[in-house]
């Protein structure tokens, strides 16, 4: 990987820390410091400092952009690459049975890829297996434009884990082209295919940011969570304007 300069010119990719099957499962301390300037073009599968977390744990670590420029933007995909969805987080991809906690992101992160299923959250695109994400916060924008699309402040979809004590005051806008669109402050959306039984849980977070999801068929935004459809929601709050619009008969926001 190469430094940054005043152009992107002729860098190279950011290749993740640990794809399927060979995912990272240990520990990393971030010690407090930053990490800035990951450059994220293009991709297959699970993007973010780290691809695929699985038992693993990440502390102690902010994510930044290179000075003014916004380097998590994932606009084309490999010609080879047969996938129609795509995970994209600054610290993960997907995480499972892992935890993040007191790590920090100011990156902008954003997906637009026409056709494609883009994923994306503030943290990560994907928690599930009991995963854990705590004291985390997010200033950055999150931004996904595709089909179907889902974007969260702090994690894109939630799936029977836990998010505890978590703030985002970045906007959230999701836009799906010819499906659907979810947009949560903290979740875009939570359990899409899980039970009463083992639902997620929010406690304890708050967000600010704007949340607009827009689509041709289904929209639904939320100031916590988009899809809120499995989840245990414990002292949380919003204040952030919230707005869904679609081209089809199913708008929601709340």
């Amino acid at each position: 990987w190469q430094q940054w300069n005043e152009t992107t010119e002729g860098l190279n990719m950011w290749e993740p820390i640990g794809s399927y099957p060979n995912r990272f499962n240990g520990t990393f301390d971030g010690k407090g410091y930053t990490v800035g300037g990951i450059y994220v073009r293009d991709g297959n599968g699970a993007v973010g400092l780290f691809g695929y977390l699985y038992g693993a744990t990440v502390k102690d670590l902010t994510m930044a952009d290179e000075r003014d420029t916004q380097t998590i933007n994932w606009e084309t995909i490999p010609t080879s690459s047969d996938n129609n969805n795509y995970y994209l987080g600054s610290i993960a991809g997907t995480v499972a049975k892992g935890k993040i906690i007191n790590c920090h992101n100011r990156c902008a992160v954003s997906f637009s890829v026409s056709g494609k299923a883009g994923n994306v959250g503030g943290f990560a695109r994907l928690i599930e297996e009991n995963s854990v994400l705590s004291a985390c916060s997010n200033s950055g924008a999150i931004t996904v434009s595709g089909s179907p699309v889902m974007g969260g402040g702090i994690i894109g979809v939630s799936v029977k884990s836990s998010i505890a004590s978590c703030f985002n005051t970045g906007d959230v806008s999701a836009i799906g082209n010819t499906s659907t669109a979810y947009a949560g402050g903290i979740v875009g959306d939570s359990d899409p295919n899980g039970n009463s039984s083992n639902p997620s849980h929010i406690s304890y977070c708050y967000s600010t940011g704007k949340i607009t999801a827009k689509a041709a068929t289904t929209s639904t935004s939320g100031g916590i969570v988009g899809g809120a459809q499995h989840v245990v929601l414990k002292s949380c709050f919003a204040t952030g304007t919230v707005s869904a619009e679609s081209s089809g008969s199913s708008n929601n926001a709340a």
